[in-house]
């Protein structure tokens, strides 16, 4: 897990003030992983949840996209058959 953590360029947010910053990757972290313990997948584009991720020790089935498609199982018995984490996806509007 720590290997993708570190390897995916994601900022955790760009707040200035570090208690706004801590609150707001916090509460996103504790949504995200609340939906992925009950088998929800996650469409990941903020660091927030990687941090959650990595420090909470809970580890979902990842899809990372990109040039290859990489489907990593970790079958961690915490999330539900479903919570999966997709990476990489980005926006085509501007």
């Amino acid at each position: 897990m720590l290997l993708i953590v570190n390897n995916i360029g994601i900022a955790v947010n760009n707040k200035p003030e570090v208690y706004a910053s801590v609150i707001s990757a916090w509460k996103i972290a504790m949504e995200t992983l609340d939906s992925l313990v009950q088998g929800m997948p996650q469409l990941v584009q903020d660091g927030a949840v990687l941090l959650g991720l990595s420090a909470w020790h809970i580890y979902p089935d990842i899809n990372v996209l990109g040039a290859t498609q990489k489907e990593i199982k970790m079958e961690d018995p915490l999330v539900s058959t479903g919570g999966t984490v997709t990476l990489g996806l980005q926006s085509s509007s501007p």
